[in-house]
């Protein structure tokens, strides 16, 4: 991406038209005095003036006023591009530390101390708080305020107050903690706040929520949130690796290049979400000519594609979305109570963010294709993979670089 640097030429256009505009008085004057040389000089001065100024009038409405106009279009847009860099700078370097950190995390109190700190970084005029809930219920008993310096001592809250968050599996926003629906444990703090709580999933069981609490009308933009979901997902994963250390029977196999969940954990939670008749949709998602990517760049350039590829999607997919490395270059996305128009929608997303990485890092850019499928008609695990597939596959025959949704037969283009 080029963007340009030259100077603005603010007062250019003026000052253009007010030398154009006397030029063409004395012009004026000139013919006047050439026809009429008895005239007195005053009034052809006066008369060419008049006209002169007529024809600035002119000539700043029709050719100046659009120029200007254009002119501020061209540093709005120059202006949001670079605030649309400077937020994608800023946050491929969170996600570098929340790597860093969550690879020194030898234990789950020290996996929990890095949402502490990343809640105080990305939200630092808010009270935050881990608050955890007992094993499957959407109740929080104990707090745990966080800082800079990671997490206090817990608190319990007494009650076993309902949240939201925990109920529904996603972060949830209230601007006041007044309002009828807002969840009962806002009132530990004793005043009207705003909140949001983001939930802290391990597997297939939730162990809280990340709460943030500030004044009534004030919540986090959109960039902090996702940052946070993103915290919440990775940590929760650490906290599942973890545990599955003590439980080898139960471990969860991570893939240990994109520290994402094998096709085995996906492929269960398929089954769970057909067997509770919950609406979903699936998308599985590649790197365009992968392998020709790799005999072009080399393998470790290959390795960072993916890598790359796999932080993207935890960073732009909700909280609870399963992300899965599928084989090889293949990835897959699992969309709980999503109909495959919104699953589109979140992927073409996802290829939006990857071009803004690409101007941020020094990678070769890669393009990907994206197959979905909706499992609304009830299809089994094997023929809704076998429909994604199909959809991915046209969406490459289709030349790639696309999202393409297959609605057990239908095909629509979005990308």
């Amino acid at each position: 991406m080029i963007i340009s640097m030259r100077p603005e030429p603010e007062a250019t256009p003026r000052a253009s038209l007010v030398g154009t505009a006397a030029m063409g008085a004395l012009g004026i004057a000139s013919v006047i005095l050439a026809f009429a040389p008895e005239a007195p000089l005053l009034t052809v001065l006066v008369t060419a003036a008049a006209v002169g100024g007529s024809l600035t009038v002119i000539a700043h409405i029709a050719f100046a006023r659009p120029l200007l106009n254009l002119l501020a279009q061209e540093r709005s847009g120059r202006h949001h591009v670079d605030a649309a860099l400077e937020q994608a700078r800023a946050r491929r370097g969170f996600i570098e530390q929340l790597d860093r950190a969550i690879d020194m995390a030898d234990t789950e109190d020290e996996a929990l101390e890095i949402v502490g700190r990343a809640m105080a970084m990305l939200l630092p005029e808010r009270d935050n708080q881990i608050l955890l809930a007992p094993p499957d219920q959407p109740r929080v008993t104990w707090a745990i305020a966080a800082g800079p310096d990671g997490l206090d001592e817990p608190l319990a809250l007494g009650v076993a107050e309902r949240c939201s968050s925990l109920s529904q599996g996603r972060t949830v926003t209230v601007d006041s903690s007044a309002e009828l629906d807002a969840c009962p444990h806002l009132a530990q703090h004793g005043w009207e706040v705003s909140s949001m709580c983001v939930p802290i999933r391990i597997g297939e069981q939730h162990l809280g929520v990340a709460h943030s609490a500030g004044p009534t009308g004030d919540v986090p933009d959109d960039e902090a949130r996702r940052l946070l979901e993103l915290v919440a997902r990775r940590v929760g994963s650490r906290i599942a690796g973890l545990r599955a250390e003590r439980r080898p029977a139960e471990y969860v196999a991570l893939d240990p290049l994109t520290r994402l969940p094998n096709h085995t954990a996906v492929q269960r939670r398929l089954r769970e979400l057909l067997d509770s008749n919950t609406p979903f949709s699936v998308a599985l998602c590649d790197v365009d000519s992968f392998s020709g990517y790799n005999e072009s760049h080399g393998a470790d350039s290959g390795d960072a594609a993916l890598r790359l590829f796999a932080d993207v999607l935890g960073a732009t997919l909700r909280p609870g979305d399963l992300i899965a490395r599928f084989a090889g270059d293949r990835f897959l996305c699992l969309f709980p109570n999503c109909s495959s128009v919104n699953a589109a929608s979140a992927m073409e997303r996802v290829r939006e963010a990857l071009v803004l990485e690409f101007a941020l890092l020094e990678i070769d850019p890669f393009t990907t294709s994206v197959g979905i499928a909706d499992v609304s008609d009830g299809a089994g695990v094997e023929e809704l993979l076998e429909v994604a597939d199909v959809a991915l596959a046209v969406a490459k025959n289709q030349g790639g670089n696309r999202v393409v949704r297959n609605h057990f037969g239908e095909s629509h283009l979005t990308g």
